[in-house]
């Protein structure tokens, strides 16, 4: 009695899985404890049988069943998004302006701040003001303030006469990121010159 109630427990696939490996040593085996004889034409069934309920049973252990979590027939998640399959990935933020402008010429040598404005919201705790070679770096005088999220302010001293070149990021120096998720901004350089 207790066995039936154990084999009312098991579930089916264990139970194909057992019946076909008991039917496949049926199938190998000629003779069991010297006692029955199989018939080879039985072990031919035997194999035949014994491998579909293996492979049946097998089956069964990977198909999805019952209700998942979110409580959709067949064990399958469905989970509605707003994102579309072939959406791009979001695009990296970008500087979309500075003062004095990029290729500025005639720039006033009194002007005290460099202002670099992004495409979207960047972290205030981290920046990369970064030397481009064989260029005039502005000499910096005070740390980057940021007036709002997607603008900040670099403190400056400058000299008439000069062209000078300031990189935001680069491909080493990454300071500048999204504040939503982390994507690096992409590098600019920004160039100028100011008034003798």
């Amino acid at each position: 009695m207790e066995f039936i109630a154990s084999l009312q427990n098991t579930p089916l696939p264990t139970i194909l899985v057992i019946g076909g490996i008991l039917l496949l040593v049926l199938a190998v085996a000629s003779e069991l404890g010297g006692k029955i004889t199989i018939a080879p034409q039985r072990q031919k069934s035997a194999l035949v049988l014994g491998l579909g309920l293996l492979a049946v049973g097998v089956a069964l252990y990977f198909i999805p069943h019952g209700e998942n979590a979110t409580g959709n027939p067949g064990g399958m998640d469905i989970v509605p998004t707003d994102t579309p399959v072939n959406a791009p990935t979001p695009s990296a933020p970008r500087v979309v302006s500075t003062t004095p402008g990029n290729g500025a010429t005639e720039v006033p040598a009194n002007l005290t701040q460099i202002v670099v404005t992004f495409s979207e919201d960047v972290r205030q705790d981290s920046w990369s003001f970064v030397t481009v070679s064989e260029v005039e770096t502005p000499e910096i005088v005070g740390d980057p303030l940021f007036t709002d999220g997607r603008t900040c302010v670099l403190p400056v001293r400058l000299v008439a006469g000069r062209t000078y070149a300031l990189g935001i990021n680069s491909e080493v120096h990454q300071g500048f990121v999204s504040a939503a998720n982390g994507n690096v901004v992409v590098p600019y350089t920004l160039t100028f010159s100011t008034a003798p």
